[in-house]
């Protein structure tokens, strides 16, 4: 019943998605309705991992992400499709090059106003990350547009935006995005779904597409060194 309840609900709106008038009048009504802060600070359940000795939630914190960049020497960062999330402002505020990339305007303006203030570091990492040098640029457009932010970036960010795709446009969206990251690079990309569970695992969107394409993943947190380009699926199921 969820799954098709899911399916229905994309199913109407997959015309639409690639419309940005219908992202603004989706914004507008969850603004209006005062319900934004759990797109500033998204917070999901999802597993933790283990890296280092260390349990992390990839989903909801940016700190594994943060040390695995600065371990690499990574520095530029594309958030894409991230609406009102103040991700890509934490990211920057821990010294990074951070671009994020939205196709509503609306949503764009609201993620570039909000006054981050001392606290909200915490939400996505440890305040304690906070360097200088960072800066954070917000682009409206699509993600389809390559001509968009054509990086490369040596880390790409998006965070349950591919999932919205029909499945014969994933790979469309899969493609432009994949052509921005830098060799070597890191694509973070977060898929959650309640309703789909293969062996006791949640189910990624992207998961098939990147195999099938030769792709190393690092599923969870990263067992092996960074070398080329990598995926790294992240799932929640909330």
């Amino acid at each position: 019943m969820l799954r098709s309840l899911k399916t229905l609900y994309w199913a109407k709106r997959r015309p639409r998605i690639h419309d940005a008038q219908f992202w603004d009048a989706w914004w507008n009504e969850h603004i209006s309705q005062h319900r934004t802060r759990s797109w500033l600070f998204p917070m999901v359940e999802a597993p933790l991992v283990e890296f280092e000795g260390n349990y992390h939630d990839l989903v909801n914190n940016c700190d594994l992400l943060i040390t695995i960049m600065f371990k690499y020497g990574l520095k530029s960062v594309l958030c894409a499709g991230s609406g009102l999330s103040q991700e890509p402002r934490a990211l920057a505020e821990a010294g990074f090059d951070v671009t994020a990339l939205d196709l509503s305007p609306r949503a764009s303006g609201v993620a570039r106003a909000f006054e981050f203030g001392p606290n909200d570091m915490r939400w996505f990492c440890d305040p304690g990350a906070r360097r200088t040098g960072g800066h954070l640029d917000f682009v409206v457009g699509s993600l389809l547009d390559q001509a968009v932010c054509p990086g490369p970036f040596d880390v790409i960010v998006e965070r349950r935006t591919v999932e919205t795709f029909a499945e014969q446009q994933r790979s469309t969206a899969l493609q432009a995005l994949t052509g921005r990251l830098g060799n070597p690079g890191i694509f973070l990309s977060h898929c959650n779904d309640i309703c789909y569970f293969t062996s006791k695992r949640a189910f990624h969107a992207s998961e098939s597409w990147f195999r099938d394409n030769d792709w190393t993943i690092w599923n969870g947190a990263p067992s092996t060194p960074l070398s080329g380009r990598v995926a790294w699926l992240v799932r929640s199921t909330a």
